[in-house]
This record gives C-alpha cells, sequence and structure tokens, in this order.
C-alpha cells in the first residue's frame, strides 16, 4: 500500500483512514500518557530534586563531557537517596515525597478555545493567591497531530488504483474527522 512516486514515499488511497488513526494514536498517547498529569507532577519533581543536587553533584556540567554525559542514567536518582552529603537534603526529601507518592499537585487546568491565545504569567497568581513562584509550575501545553494547527494529512502524498499522484480530503475519508487538529491547555500545579 505504499510506493515511491516522483521520490516521495507515496500511500495508495485505501490507507488515508489508517494514517488519519495513527495520527490520532498519537494525539492520545500524548493526552493520556506523556502530557497526563500524574506523568507531569513526576517529571516536574524529578526535575526539582535533581535541580537542588546540581551544585552539589553538578549534574549539568555532564553535557559538556560526553564521557561524563554517558554515565547519566536514572541511577542518579538513587545515588542521592543513599548519599550521607547534608547539602542533598532537600533533594532527598523531594525523592522521598515521591517514593511515598505525595506528589505536586494540579490545582487546575483550562482548555484555551481555538480562536485565542492566552499565557498565564506568574504575577497574576502570585498577586491573586500570595503564593511565590517557587510555590507553583505554570504549564503551557499544545497537543497536535503533529503539524500544529494543520492537517497533517496536507503532506502526505497518496496515489489512487491507477498508481497516480491524488490528494485525499477528509470528507472522502470520513465525516467523523476533526475540524482542528491541536488543544491548547494551561496547568497550574502547586509543589506543597
Amino acid at each position: 500500500f505504499s510506493r515511491v512516486i516522483d521520490g516521495e514515499i507515496c500511500f495508495h488511497v485505501k490507507e488515508a483512514y489508517n494514517i488519519y488513526k495513527l495520527y490520532q494514536t498519537r494525539y492520545d498517547l500524548h493526552k493520556q500518557v506523556y502530557q497526563h498529569r500524574a506523568t507531569k507532577e513526576i517529571e516536574y519533581m524529578i526535575t526539582d530534586a535533581l535541580l537542588a543536587a546540581d551544585n552539589e553533584l553538578k549534574i549539568s556540567d555532564a553535557i559538556q563531557d560526553a564521557q561524563s554525559f554517558c554515565y547519566l542514567s536514572d541511577c542518579i536518582l538513587k545515588e542521592i537517596e543513599r548519599s550521607p552529603n547534608q547539602n542533598l537534603k532537600a533533594s532527598k526529601d523531594l525523592l522521598m515525597r515521591l517514593r511515598k507518592r505525595n506528589l505536586y499537585k494540579l490545582v487546575h487546568e483550562v482548555v484555551i478555545p481555538s480562536d485565542r491565545e492566552l499565557r498565564l504569567k506568574e504575577e497574576e497568581i502570585t498577586k491573586r493567591c500570595k503564593l511565590q513562584p517557587s510555590d507553583f509550575i505554570i504549564q503551557h501545553l499544545t497537543i497536535n497531530y503533529a503539524k500544529g494547527k494543520e492537517n497533517p494529512m496536507h503532506y502526505i502524498p497518496f496515489f489512487d488504483e491507477h498508481g497516480k499522484k491524488v490528494n485525499v480530503e477528509k470528507y472522502q475519508v470520513s465525516l467523523l474527522i476533526p475540524q482542528q487538529f491541536y488543544e491548547s491547555f494551561i496547568r497550574i500545579f502547586v509543589k506543597n
């Protein structure tokens, strides 16, 4: 169901729905797994633990040295937890919270309408909630079908039963194909 035509990999028109489903699956994985609130809570906690340990362990210096970089792995979290170094206390405390599943909390999420651009600034939260910027995280998130706001199928070359290149429009595939191929969110996580 694919062949090279004029130097491009093209797909048979019969595969158009399956390709749409591929992009839908990509979107679903981002929504339900990669960008899931618990995934992000854990990711932010690990990031903060590594940042808290960086002055002592010089983790970020490893990007300048290929050999050091090759030795970076998840084991660094165990090293921090086992270390008797008191300068790693903040990092160890975060990792202990993580182990006890005392995660950062998602306190608010809003879907941004497609006709609006909205960016939330730290100052807006610090005024309203009397929090310090170190107390919360703002996540501006966009999930899409891999081509931003555009329909990715416009970039996929197709051929018909005669081997001729053709364009495939949404209505030719299914009436249930989305009208919009992205969505944006703003999330606020609090650390304590």
